[in-house]
């Protein structure tokens, strides 16, 4: 009997085995994208740049080009055509919604400009800005600035307030040689810094810096 089990348990075995190979060499199924309806929402034949959906879900916001110079559109998608919100005069860039929906923060100069959802007059939110990203609750502003000993992570809560230094400092930047780029997480718990940090043959990085700092 105890030869009759070895038999069945190695049986066994091989089956599992061939099922396991089967599955592995199987060729995975195609996703079945004939269910999605694709809808070009941005199709004016200029450039078009950094689409960003609104709280809601039912609007983006993106730059668009308009006689040379970058500005900001929306479109609901309830909309046939796209509504310019911006009409500065040199380059807007980099458009994030508020939490609320009512405002998109862009990037404009050397500075983080504010206009409202539907168009007017924009202000000034903060100067001397290199980057900066927005919480999902639009409470939190993080930008990048330059400081007398390397670029400087600032937390500006309501946005437009006198920005907090992140300490401690989780890098010495003295310089940098692509775009950076910040982003909270959607619980806003963390918040990510990614650029060519330093020297350039250091490649792209990416930091994870946690909310509140210190923890």
């Amino acid at each position: 009997w105890k030869k009759r089990a070895l038999t069945g348990v190695a049986v066994l075995g091989l089956v599992v085995l061939g099922v396991l190979v089967a599955a592995l060499l199987r060729k995975p199924q195609e996703a079945d994208i004939s269910k999605y309806n694709l809808r070009p929402l941005a199709t004016s034949g200029e450039f078009e740049d950094s689409a960003a959906w609104s709280p809601d879900g039912m609007s983006i916001a993106y730059q668009s080009t308009v006689n040379g110079r970058s500005q900001i559109f929306t479109r609901s998608l309830q909309a046939p055509e796209a509504v310019q919100v911006t009409r500065c005069e040199s380059r807007c860039t980099s458009p994030a919604w508020s939490g609320d929906g009512s405002r998109l923060f862009f990037r404009k100069g050397s500075g983080v400009w504010s206009v409202g959802a539907a168009g007017g007059e924009p202000g000034l939110v903060m100067d001397n800005v290199l980057e900066f990203g927005l919480s999902r609750d639009g409470k939190t502003m993080a930008v990048l600035r330059r400081g007398k000993t390397g670029h400087v992570i600032l937390l500006s809560s309501p946005p437009g307030a006198p920005g907090v230094e992140y300490k401690p400092a989780p890098f010495s930047a003295e310089g940098f040689t692509n775009r950076p780029r910040l982003a909270f997480s959607p619980d806003g718990t963390k918040l990510m810094f990614a650029a060519w940090v330093g020297e350039a043959d250091r490649g792209m990085e990416f930091w994870e810096l946690p909310l509140p700092a210190g923890r």
